[in-house]
């Protein structure tokens, strides 16, 4: 976020206190850890702004490492915690979704079908 000299800094402190009552209470600290991961990675990099590109890499190295399956809540976490921590909005990156949605993704047959499907036939 950057400095604002004319708002006075007891409603920057009041604006950010809320901002945090965006992210799920009960959850609160899987969250921030997702957040802390990404700031981390982020300055082992040298990496100052976050873009599409960050973005895409960040996940592409986690979808190395996590299920599809288990990827869209790491995605859906560190969307949550930019938007509280940082005011990003995720959703302007257009390449993001699609890409996440391309990420190991196997169709399978489902095996209870197939068995009704056999069984039906004559």
């Amino acid at each position: 976020m950057s400095a604002n000299t004319t708002i006075p800094p007891e409603i920057i402190k009041q604006g950010q206190e809320l901002r945090q009552k965006l992210l799920p209470a009960k959850s609160q600290g899987i969250y921030e850890k997702t957040y802390v991961n990404f700031q981390e990675w982020k300055n082992e990099r040298r990496i100052e702004e976050v873009t599409d590109d960050v973005l895409l890499t960040y996940l592409d190295m986690w979808s190395k490492k996590l299920s599809p399956c288990s990827l869209w809540p790491e995605y859906s976490m560190l969307k949550a915690t930019l938007r509280a921590n940082d005011n990003i909005d995720m959703e302007k990156f257009g390449a993001i979704v699609p890409c996440l949605k391309n990420v190991g993704y196997r169709s399978k047959k489902s095996n209870v079908l197939c068995i009704m499907y056999k069984e039906m036939q004559f």
